[in-house]
């Protein structure tokens, strides 16, 4: 794991931008084969609570294996990639980091480490057959390492606030419409209560061709816990 290591400890800083993470993953040809339903979770906050109510749906329902993709990780950078609850084994992230290193000398690619977690956590849900992924961005949306997905069955923006203004947008409506970058041609789209912005999503949805557009309904004072029910409750109806 010496380079995911190195990736870490590069001090490259934020780079956001689509370049690298489509041309990695044209190179190892992704999304060719069949691709997972994916379920695409955007916001300032609530993203990783609501991705594990979703991935706890979906195996409710009977849909498995379930991928998920989540961060940060609080003791090994594993946690961050599970299928069917289980986090990606030793054995299995050193082969695909091997298998990345590999794509990174061939095509001159050099991924930053969130663009190589990503990068692995594509492979694994891949390899291992996933029927659907729940996959949380990192930062923003538009140009962040996971919009490189296609077309995601669901689209979620959890809430928009005042966040990374030096990379998203000194104002809300900036905020909004970079989250909202995830947003596809055929996407059902799911907003949480608190998104004050929803008409420049709305827009962006109209914009995209999206199937559908939900606002979800939850008191402006419910816990912040129970938001998050709400808008997984919302994506797993839209999910169908």
């Amino acid at each position: 794991m010496r380079r995911l290591a190195q990736a870490n400890a590069s001090g490259r800083g934020m780079e956001l931008g689509l370049e690298r993470m489509a041309g990695l993953a044209t190179a190892r040809g992704l999304f060719r084969r069949r691709t997972p339903d994916f379920i695409h979770v955007a916001g300032t906050n609530g993203k990783g609570t609501t991705c594990a109510k979703i991935r706890a749906g979906l195996e409710s329902a009977g849909v498995a294996p379930v991928g998920l993709f989540t961060s940060p990780h609080v003791v090994t950078f594993r946690e961050r990639i599970q299928v069917g609850g289980r986090l990606i084994s030793e054995g299995c992230a050193d082969a695909l980091n091997d298998e990345i290193d590999a794509l990174e000398r061939d095509s001159g690619l050099s991924p930053t480490y969130f663009e190589r977690l990503t990068l692995m956590a594509l492979m694994h849900f891949e390899d291992e057959g996933v029927q659907a992924a729940v996959v949380e961005a990192g930062l923003g949306g538009l140009l962040d390492s996971t919009n490189v997905i296609p077309s995601p069955r669901v689209c979620v923006i959890t809430s928009v606030g005042l966040d990374h203004q030096d990379f998203l947008g000194p104002t809300l409506e900036d905020i909004a419409r970079n989250k909202g970058g995830i947003i596809k041609a055929g996407s059902h789209v799911v907003v949480g209560p608190r998104v004050a912005p929803v008409q420049v999503l709305r827009e962006l949805a109209d914009q995209a061709g999206a199937a559908s557009f939900t606002q979800v309904d939850c008191p402006a004072d419910a816990p912040l816990d129970l938001q998050n029910c709400t808008v997984a409750l919302a994506a797993l109806q839209r999910f169908g």
